[in-house]
């Protein structure tokens, strides 16, 4: 018994001097260079974060790092983890230009996922700038667990990497913009904790499982950049949509600024016909991935489209909740500005109302499909006054003619009752820019069965105001155009009406 007890003791003292000699152990590793990662204290959580791995050895992981720019813009300077700063100042970077990095997240690559060359040309078309895709498909595959250890790693080779190019070339952290999807968007957050400094981070609907109500060391957090930004699209509950491939994403904020379409949960064309179909439209690749993260994907597809499209501007509002918004309580920029911001390529113009202590969650919606900026229009349909008017039950169309195009917009979601001396207040969108506001029509369809006994909707006045232009408090009166009712006897079901400015 005293020789195991001896033995024992000779174990734990030698474990412990092997510890403190290269500071592995039991709940910590050390990775050269790149530091230590432990396993215990904020990493673990009973419930949103029970098993812990340590990340794998950097040359498993074997981070590469693709660099383009429009001297090179289809043939990188290929570069590893462990590049001399001999190879990296052979490559075309150049410190004056401002750098993208765009990294991917779990089970993606270069090869599978298009959308980081798209993502990397759509930079490189509207400006110079370095744009490095990072490829970490040695660490993202199974078990989802070991991924998200290995993210750590990722971000910690970014911020090893980023800081050679300072040496190198002088570059300065403040010009880097960080945008990750998924896992990807953690790989940011964890090389921008170990980047003083850094200029911007884009999260890309940040993955949720070990992620979502864990503390800020070990997610993306707005302390990791100068301005961090995130697009929330899949936010639905990891645990009960799985199987339906959602709930990925996170529906927590991560960024000074949380841009939620259509609610961050469940995006428009993403129902399961227009999944299949991409299988037609897109190949097997696009099909796999539509069935498979349609919802969780979509975020870069809106990101990807603000970088070149300067026709629309997707403009998003802050407000408490998806469905407040909805009825359009939030409709306006706030008296100076700051409650509302452009998702996307263009958000860090809101920058300067930031507040690392607190993050503001933003609200708009989208289209169905390409392109998916929409046009949107808060409308008060304002009923007749007449206390003894009867009560309308339908849905309304408002027809807009403009400048530029015309469209027709259903107002209501579910069946609108509309009583007398009441106002109605709804957020409308089409996919057509029509320009300024000429002409307007509007449509009651009652939703009785017997239409035609219908009684007829009492009508007063219409207002709308454009919401894709910054408009302030202030300067909504000035910008909003009003219409009144010309059927003084009321509106037939089924049959349009013009209405008259105001």
């Amino acid at each position: 018994m005293r020789t195991l007890t001896t033995l024992l003791a000779s174990s734990f003292f030698l474990l412990n001097f092997a510890e403190r000699a290269n500071g592995d152990g039991i709940t910590k590793r050390c990775y050269g260079e790149l530091g230590c990662f432990g396993i215990d204290g904020v990493f673990h959580h009973p419930l949103y974060r029970p098993i812990n791995f340590f990340p794998e050895e950097r040359h498993v992981v074997n981070t590469e790092f693709l660099l383009f720019t429009r001297q090179n813009p289809v043939q990188e300077d290929f570069l590893l983890w462990n590049s001399s700063r001999e190879q990296i100042g052979r490559s075309h970077f150049n410190a004056s230009r401002p750098t993208k990095i765009i990294t991917h997240g779990w089970l993606d690559t270069v090869f599978f996922g298009a959308w980081l060359k798209n993502m990397k040309s759509a930079f490189l078309l509207v400006g110079d700038y370095n744009v490095i895709i990072v490829d970490w498909r040695g660490g993202n595959g199974l078990p989802y667990t070991q991924a998200t250890a290995n993210t750590r790693l990722v971000g910690a080779e970014i911020a090893v990497f980023i800081r050679k190019l300072q040496t190198v070339f002088g570059a300065r952290p403040e010009t880097f913009h960080i945008l990750g999807h998924s896992l990807g968007s953690h790989v940011a957050g964890y090389a921008g904790e170990r980047t003083p400094n850094l200029g911007r981070i884009t999260g890309l609907d940040p993955a949720e499982p070990y992620f979502q109500k864990m503390p800020k060391e070990v997610r993306l957090d707005p302390t990791d950049a100068n301005f961090v930004d995130a697009v929330h699209s899949d936010g639905a509950s990891f645990v009960t949509d799985i199987l339906k491939g959602e709930g990925l994403g996170m529906y927590d904020p991560v960024g000074h600024v949380d841009f939620y379409p259509n609610g961050g949960i469940k995006m428009p064309g993403c129902d399961l016909g227009s999944r299949v179909f991409k299988f037609v439209t897109e190949g097997l690749v696009g099909g796999a991935r539509a069935i498979g993260i349609c919802h969780h994907q979509r975020a870069i597809d809106y990101v990807l489209e603000t970088i070149t499209d300067v026709h629309c501007s997707s403009l998003a509002f802050a407000c408490p909740s998806y469905e407040l918004f909805e009825r359009g309580r939030c409709a306006d920029c706030g008296r100076d500005g700051s409650l509302c911001a452009r998702m996307g390529m263009h958000a860090d113009a809101w920058g300067r109302f930031k507040n690392d202590s607190r993050s503001v969650r933003m609200f708009l919606e989208t289209n169905e499909g390409l392109p998916f900026c929409a046009f949107h229009y808060l409308v008060n349909v304002e009923m007749f006054k007449n206390a003894g008017a009867s009560v309308a039950s339908g849905d309304l169309f408002l027809r807009l003619e403009g400048t530029r195009d015309s469209s027709e917009m259903k107002l209501n979601k579910g069946t609108a009752t509309l009583h007398p001396k009441a106002i109605y207040t709804f957020v409308t969108t089409t996919p057509v820019n029509i320009g300024d506001i000429r002409r307007a029509f509007i449509t009651y369809k009652s939703t009785s069965f017997f239409s035609i006994f219908a009684p007829k909707m009492h009508l007063w006045k219409v207002e709308i105001l454009p919401m894709n232009r910054p408009t302030k408090r202030q300067e909504r009166a000035k910008r909003t155009t009003a219409f009144c009712s010309t059927a003084l006897g009321g509106l037939t079901s089924g049959r349009p009406t013009a209405l008259a400015p105001c």
